[in-house]
């Protein structure tokens, strides 16, 4: 069995988070998702870069998302979509 791709969500909004959890369950790889819920929260976790994707509201309640790349960069390579 292939090994579980990490995906952190970073989103104010819980719906969304659960929303994006449901139809991610639907592909066909092991996954672990979780959820940062501000702008802050999703920074200092980028910025440890323990995980393999990034899903981010492009706007939080701070700054917008462009920023917390500027300000926490992954000490990973990042490919920014």
């Amino acid at each position: 069995m292939s090994e579980s791709v990490r995906i952190l969500l970073v989103d104010d909004d819980e719906d969304d988070f659960l929303l994006t959890r449901e139809m991610i369950r639907e592909a066909d790889r092991p996954f672990v998702m979780e959820w940062a819920s501000s702008y802050g929260a999703g920074a200092r976790e980028i910025e440890e870069g323990r995980y393999d994707v990034y899903l981010i509201d492009y706007r939080l309640g701070q700054g917008e998302t462009v920023w917390i790349w500027c300000e926490k960069p992954s000490p990973r390579s990042v490919r920014r979509l």
